[in-house]
């Protein structure tokens, strides 16, 4: 990771903008050639989650519950409904989009979400795609039940769907979108008396645990920049009975995933992009964690009141 540093830091350089030049972006936007906003895993199983979150609302005012909130789909539907789910719909003309509860770079929201969980109530033990538009789960990968219980939150994101817009300024505004994904998370954490704790874990290992190193289950194209999904950050969500796994509880995970069958194909982002910005993909590689990380953080996410 240190001897990526100076890579890092002349791509920061090189897109900042100036007074002089802009940072090199595209020449203009093909507002009907725009990525897919949504992604599915066509073939998974689904489940519909409720929308619950006006169970927990609370005055801005008002602390924390005393008791946090048990874990079960209508708390868990709350979490997803409040920091990755729709809170609106507009429209212009002929146009008509969706906004969501995270903030987003353009609106155009490259982070994806996934649930790793075991012995939660009403959810099978597995691999979980957050399907925002339809408030579901997509199951991509299921596990025999039993083990320590835990609830993970992967996130990941979709470059393409920035650097359709912003060109090889990509990489930074993904990065400033997963700090308003952690945010929101922590917020909607907070309304329920949990809290998110990030895992120092390598890049690998990480798009292992989510799936997103399987290129079969990803659109082949000529242009497999669009599809990808960079792997970024693993949370613990600890609710009650739930506290981070162990590095070996999450090996014994990781193994198992291995072994598992998934299911889904991953919907087609874009089949024809109009540039090429190979300074993307080598910034995010640069930023990558080694394989050996593995530690819970000390400190956990929290939503201020």
């Amino acid at each position: 990771m240190p001897e990526n540093i100076p890579f890092i830091q002349s791509y920061h350089a090189r897109t900042r903008h100036h007074f002089e030049a802009y940072a090199a972006g595209p020449g203009q936007l093909d507002w009907d050639a725009q990525p897919a906003p949504f992604r599915h895993f066509h073939g998974a199983p689904c489940l519909s989650l409720p929308l619950s979150a006006d169970q927990f609302e609370r005055p801005w005012h008002d602390p924390a519950p005393t008791a946090a909130v048990p874990t079960g789909l209508d708390s868990i539907g709350a979490v997803l409904e409040l920091s990755f789910g729709l809170s609106a719909w507009k429209s212009w003309g002929p146009s008509r989009w969706a906004l969501r509860c995270n903030p987003s770079s353009g609106n155009l929201h490259p982070t994806e979400s996934y649930l790793l969980c075991r012995g939660i109530p009403g959810l099978a033990d597995g691999v979980h795609h957050y399907d925002p538009l339809q408030h579901q789960l997509e199951s991509r990968a299921l596990l025999n039940p039993g083990g320590s219980p835990c609830l993970l939150l992967g996130l990941s994101s979709i470059m393409w769907r920035e650097a359709w817009k912003y060109g090889e300024r990509a990489f930074r505004y993904c990065q400033l979108d997963l700090g308003h994904a952690l945010g929101a998370i922590a917020y909607a954490a907070h309304l329920l008396g949990w809290q998110a704790r990030p895992l120092a874990l390598g890049s690998e290992r990480l798009a292992k645990l989510l799936g997103l190193n399987r290129s079969e289950d990803f659109p082949s194209t000529p242009y497999p920049f669009t599809e990808a999904e960079e792997p970024e950050i693993l949370l613990a969500l600890q609710a009650p009975g739930l506290p981070p796994p162990s590095p070996g509880q999450l090996q014994a995970l990781e193994a198992e995933l291995q072994a598992a069958s998934w299911q889904g194909q991953a919907s087609l982002i874009d089949p024809d992009p109009g540039y090429r910005w190979p300074l993307i993909d080598q910034a995010a590689q640069a930023s990558r964690l080694p394989d050996d990380w593995l530690a819970w953080a000390a400190w956990s996410i929290r939503g201020q009141r």
